[in-house]
């Protein structure tokens, strides 16, 4: 069972902290916990298509002690030729991260996370992989359905209507030419035979009832990475960090604890 997520510290704030400009992308802003110093180290989350760094408020907070968190908004994916771009990205500007760096992606991101480890370019200490998969094989109608607005495909049948509305809201606020670049980006993407490279701990959560990355495909992800360890969250769609913010944060919070 997932730990106990303790309240939010009074007078504790997430802000910017840090932007930073490449030639191929737009700025790159990190999310942080300002009061937190890396002692054990530092949780890195990635948000996923048409997603941002708010994705990851309920996580940011609830971190262990000793523990920092950095959340960027990824820009948009046009003009990105694959994951290795965003990965690149991240690894030259992460600002100082402590003794230990984890990383914790949703969906797309989730394969970024993957390519950092791959790559090597960055120590990482241990990997989440939230709702991603090796590969996307998005059916094409279902794609289009969800760019044309139904935010509900997103969610399981557990989810409130007002977390669809109000995820919604703020889905609207991204560009939806962009989203669907990354959507496409998603779509090139296939690591399969690649995953015996991530020798790190890591922990694959998925949702039973996610129909934009299906439980097979995170099923598929946690056999082809050697020692990871999978959970299933029941009646949970693609967005357990909203649908579940506490259990997310608590099997987040168990982890960077058996690490440090």
């Amino acid at each position: 069972m997932p730990a106990k997520v303790p309240p939010v510290a009074a007078g504790s704030r997430i802000h910017a902290s840090l932007r930073l400009i490449f030639s191929y992308m737009s700025d790159l802003v990190y999310r942080a916990v300002p009061h937190r110093t890396p002692v054990s180290g530092t949780c890195l989350f990635l948000h996923g298509a048409g997603g941002s760094s708010l994705s990851w408020l309920a996580q940011l907070r609830w971190l262990p002690s000793g523990w920092a968190g950095l959340a960027p908004d990824l820009p948009a994916a046009a003009g990105v030729s694959g994951v290795d771009d965003y990965a690149a990205l991240v690894e030259a500007t992460l600002p100082p991260t402590g003794p230990r760096l984890v990383v914790a992606g949703h969906s797309l991101g989730g394969a970024v996370a993957v390519g950092m480890a791959r790559r090597r370019r960055v120590a990482l200490d241990g990997l989440v992989l939230i709702g991603t998969a090796a590969r996307f094989p998005l059916d094409d109608d279902l794609r289009e359905r969800f760019l044309a607005g139904e935010h509900e495909l997103a969610f399981g049948p557990a989810a409130s209507p007002d977390l669809i509305r109000a995820s919604l809201r703020e889905w609207r606020k991204r560009d939806v030419a962009s989203t669907g670049a990354a959507f496409r980006l998603a779509a090139g993407h296939d690591v399969r035979g690649l995953l015996g490279d991530v020798h790190l701990p890591t922990l694959v959560v998925g949702g039973t009832a996610d129909r934009l990355v299906p439980p097979p495909l995170v099923r598929e992800l946690a056999a082809g990475i050697p020692g990871s360890r999978l959970v299933m969250l029941e009646d949970v769609g693609h967005m357990p960090m909203l649908e579940r913010p506490s259990v997310l944060s608590g099997l987040i919070r168990e982890f960077l604890q058996e690490l440090a």
